[in-house]
C-alpha cells in the first residue's frame, strides 16, 4: 500500500464487502505516523517508518466513517505494533491492537523489543475488551494441551512461535485462530500443473505393475482404483472420511 494506486485497490475491493475496522501490514508508508480521510469518507490512519529509512513494515486501521465519532485514540508504538481505542457504546470501549512482527532474519533481540511494544500498547489505556490482530510471523502448530491454544493449529510450531505462545500465556491470552476451523485453501495455478504433472508420473509408473493374467473386471478395477488413490496421495490428496473409495485433492 505504498502508493496511491495501491490505495485505490483495496478500497475497490472492500467496496465489495461489510467492514467497520481492518487491520494492514506492509503499509509501506513514507511518514512515520499520519491520518487521512479518504474521499469516501471513511478514516487511514498509519504508521511506518520516518523518511529516508528503508521502507518495510508498516501498520494500520482502515476505520468506517460510520465510526468516526466512536475513536477515542489512536496511538502508535513502533512501525510494528499500533492501536485504536474505540468507545462503542455509552457503557464499554474497545481497543484494537494492530502488529507486524518482524521476519525470522531479525534476532531474538529485536523480536523480544516487538512483544514489549505489543505489551506497552495492551497497558496503555485499559478497555473493558481488547484484541490483537496482525501477523506475528509465527507458526503454533497443533495444541500440545496448553489451554490458550484451541484444536485446529496448522504445521508445527517453531521457535517464533513457542515465544508467542509463552507471551499469551503469561498474560492470560487466548490464540483465536486456533479454536475454529480453517477452510481448506484452492492451491494456486503453478501448484496444481505440478501436482497434475506429478499424477501422471506416478499413474504411468504404477500402470507397468499391473497383472496381465487371470484378471477379471473387478480385479482389473480395484487395480486401478488403487493405483489412482496411491498416486492422488503421494501428491497431497487425501481419503474421503465418509467413503474410503473417494478421493480430494
Amino acid at each position: 500500500m505504498r502508493t496511491e494506486s495501491d490505495l485505490l485497490v483495496l478500497l475497490e475491493e472492500l467496496s465489495s464487502i461489510k467492514w467497520y475496522v481492518i487491520g494492514v501490514c506492509e503499509v509501506k508508508k513514507k511518514l512515520s505516523e499520519e491520518q487521512k480521510i479518504l474521499n469516501d469518507g471513511h478514516l487511514l490512519y498509519w504508521r511506518g517508518k520516518p523518511q529516508g529509512s528503508k521502507q518495510e513494515l508498516g501498520i494500520g486501521f482502515f476505520i468506517h466513517k460510520r465510526l468516526e465519532k466512536n475513536i477515542v485514540e489512536f496511538y502508535s508504538v513502533s512501525e510494528g505494533v499500533a492501536s485504536v481505542t474505540m468507545k462503542p457504546n455509552n457503557r464499554y470501549n474497545l481497543k484494537i491492537i494492530q502488529v507486524n512482527a518482524q521476519t525470522c532474519s531479525y534476532n531474538d533481540e529485536e523480536i523480544g523489543r516487538f512483544y514489549e511494544d505489543v505489551h506497552l500498547a495492551s497497558e496503555r489505556v485499559k478497555t473493558h475488551f481488547t484484541i490483537t490482530i496482525g501477523n506475528f510471523n509465527a507458526k503454533i502448530g497443533k495444541n500440545t494441551e496448553e489451554t490458550v491454544i484451541g484444536n485446529h493449529g496448522i504445521g508445527t510450531r517453531n521457535e517464533r512461535g513457542q515465544m508467542l505462545v509463552d507471551f499469551a500465556e503469561a498474560r492470560s491470552l487466548n490464540i483465536m485462530n486456533t479454536f475454529f476451523e480453517k477452510r481448506h485453501r484452492m492451491p494456486n495455478v503453478a501448484t496444481l500443473k505440478i501436482r497434475a504433472t506429478e499424477f501422471s508420473l506416478n499413474i504411468q509408473n504404477r500402470y507397468s505393475l499391473l497383472d496381465d493374467e487371470d484378471l477379471n473386471n473387478d480385479k482389473i478395477n480395484k487395480q486401478f482404483n488403487d493405483i489412482i488413490k496411491e498416486a492422488a496421495l503421494k501428491v497431497g490428496g487425501k481419503n474421503d472420511k465418509q467413503s474410503s473409495s473417494k478421493l480430494s485433492i
